[in-house]
């Protein structure tokens, strides 16, 4: 049950960060963004407690990208044994890889986020911006 557990937090965080690149592009306040989406059906425990953290770019550890890379493996090796395709914990999965190869792993999952700034060059410094 916790490998079940932890692919829907993967995947929570990874719908906020979505959302919060989305909503950073199209030049919206982050902070009323999440109000508005924590008082509707788009509210989830990720977006309460870690989105503050990833609109602030606190990247403290709480539970570790490391930890959860870790985790999602499992999942999926786990999914493979049975024949279960999991596409979305697939992409996620790379996420975190990527994360991690940024030197993110001791970070805490909102530092997920940063791989948004990345792909995005959004909320990066200038020198490090890169644009799709």
């Amino acid at each position: 049950m916790k490998l079940c557990n932890q692919l829907v937090c993967a995947v929570n965080i990874q719908a906020v960060c979505e959302a919060l690149a989305l909503g950073r592009a199209s030049g919206v306040d982050l902070d009323q963004m999440r109000d508005v989406l924590l008082g509707g059906s788009a509210s989830s425990w990720m977006l309460d407690k870690l989105g503050p953290a990833m609109i602030a770019g606190d990247t403290s550890a709480g539970f570790r990208i490391d930890l959860m890379l870790k985790d999602l493996r499992l999942v999926l090796e786990m999914a493979g044994q049975k024949d279960v395709p999991l596409p979305a914990t697939s992409l996620v999965t790379s996420q975190y890889v990527e994360a991690r190869a940024h030197g993110e792993g001791s970070n805490g999952n909102q530092a997920l986020f940063r791989v948004y700034d990345r792909m995005t060059g959004q909320n990066l410094p200038r020198h490090m911006a890169v644009r799709p």
